[in-house]
């Protein structure tokens, strides 16, 4: 009996039960948006207890409650799942810190990388970032094939087409490589009980980045000169040789070798007042409270109400659920979608279009008029369209993630998403031309009145 009283009262079994009270009233919402899909889905899992680590035990904090309650307030006025995953990661951090230790170091960042943002972040500025390996790559292949060239992501060699796909570049292999190399660095620095200076952290993770580019031109490289298919077994053999060769032994020996270290300091138990984890149990409740019934899913209720009132002739236009304005004919598609809020994902075409069961190749971002547009080639089997978006804001047209964001955190939002999709090239010039113009911002029109584009 003592000694399940001893239990009992152990702060670790304290925090682990906690922990696991937040992790089953929080994640449930959560579920559907964290995927960050690798090899293994969850393939971060089997590393987090090896980076998530009790650096100083018996040195309590209550740190994390100055992150927390934030997070709780834009969590409980906006369900969004950015905010609502920082919750759960600020909560369980804080439960820790506040029955067993203060965390190492590496624990809010093993957070952000695990974080939707950072998964959504990566596919959307992915983009510009196949385009430029794409350049470089065939500039390698013209000494081998002369009339080698790059239509944006699409390769011609030897005659033949390859496209430079996601999937193909392996960006997904960027976050599974920071993690990693964080686990190297908690393992050596366990293994040795010292600690790598402040800036190794940020210097290391920098070249892990590189090192994972270099991969991916490798890669690519290696795949059109091999012309393994996609999907194939050579495909992912030659995948994950370059990602052995060019990364993870790299920064194995990287790691190893980094001599700017100092040693950990013995650190002495704090006599922490009960009142202190009395505080963090009772500003858990809310919180399990708002993750059991505040929806997680953000509500669509951002409107375009001059998309709402627009017409445009021989097309029909249509409102769907969640207030993108569809307009369409027998060979065009337009959809016109709401701004969403700076730090928000935007409907972006390529994962609309991707989840209806298209292909996207030849993306390329060209200067047009005043700005820029993005112009792609859906194929999925035997069928194969024309598309094209750019962001607009009533006076600023761009194709530029981050400049339109930025407008949009300075005040000069929101920007909607235009498509437009068509049977043809011609077709596609054609609606392009007429709805590149200024266009009014959203909300600015009058409700009841009505304006056809000619």
């Amino acid at each position: 009996m003592v000694l399940r009283g001893s239990i009992l009262t152990s702060g670790k079994w304290r925090a682990g039960l906690l922990c696991v009270v937040l992790f089953l009233c929080l994640w449930p919402g959560l579920s559907d948006h964290v995927s960050v899909e690798w090899g293994m889905r969850y393939f971060w899992l089997l590393l987090l207890p090896v980076i998530i680590r009790v650096r100083e035990p018996g040195n309590f904090s209550l740190r994390y409650l100055f992150v927390l309650a934030p997070l709780f307030a834009l969590a409980f006025w906006l369900p969004h799942p950015l905010f609502r995953f920082g919750v759960l990661f600020a909560a369980i951090f804080l439960v820790i810190e506040a029955f067993v230790g203060k965390l190492d170091r590496l624990a809010p960042v093993f957070a952000v990388l695990v974080a939707p943002i950072t998964h959504y972040f990566i596919n959307t500025f992915g983009f510009h970032v196949r385009l430029s390996i794409s350049k470089v790559v065939a500039r390698t292949l013209k000494s081998i094939d002369p009339e080698a060239m790059d239509i944006g992501n699409a390769l011609m060699y030897q005659g033949q087409e390859f496209h430079v796909d996601p999937e193909c570049m392996g960006l997904r292999m960027i976050t599974t490589s920071l993690i990693v190399t964080m686990a190297l660095i908690a393992l050596r620095e366990r293994r040795l009980k010292t600690s790598l200076s402040e800036f190794a952290l940020p210097v290391l993770l920098l070249v892990t980045f590189v090192l994972v580019a270099v991969s991916n031109y490798v890669r690519i490289l290696l795949l059109v000169v091999s012309a393994a298919p996609a999907g194939g077994f050579w495909h992912e053999v030659i995948g994950l040789i370059s990602w052995l060769l060019f990364v993870l032994l790299p920064m194995i020996h990287i790691v190893e070798r980094w001599d700017r270290v100092r040693s950990v300091a013995s650190m002495t138990k704090t006599v922490w007042p009960i009142w202190k984890q009395r505080l963090v149990t009772t500003a858990l409740l809310p919180t399990m409270l708002v993750g059991m019934i505040h929806p997680v899913v953000p509500v669509e209720d951002e409107r375009d109400l001059f998309a709402e009132q627009l017409n445009i002739p021989g097309c029909e236009r249509t409102i769907l659920p969640n207030n993108v304005v569809s307009f369409t004919s027998d060979h065009l598609q337009i959809f016109m979608k709401p701004g969403k809020a700076f730090y928000s994902n935007d409907h972006h075409p390529m994962s609309c279009w991707i989840g209806s069961g298209y292909h996207f190749t030849h993306e390329v971002l060209e200067p047009f008029r005043d700005g820029t547009i993005c112009f792609g080639q859906l194929s999925n089997g035997a069928s194969t369209r024309y598309s094209a978006w750019w962001y607009d804001n009533g006076s600023t047209r761009t194709c530029g993630q981050l400049e339109w964001r930025w407008l949009a955190a300075l005040g000069e939002g929101p920007f909607r998403l235009i498509n437009v999709t068509a049977d043809t090239p011609q077709e596609l010039m054609r609606e392009v031309s007429r709805l590149y113009r200024p266009l009014e911002a959203e909300g600015h029109l009058l409700k009841g009145t009505q304006m056809t584009l000619m």
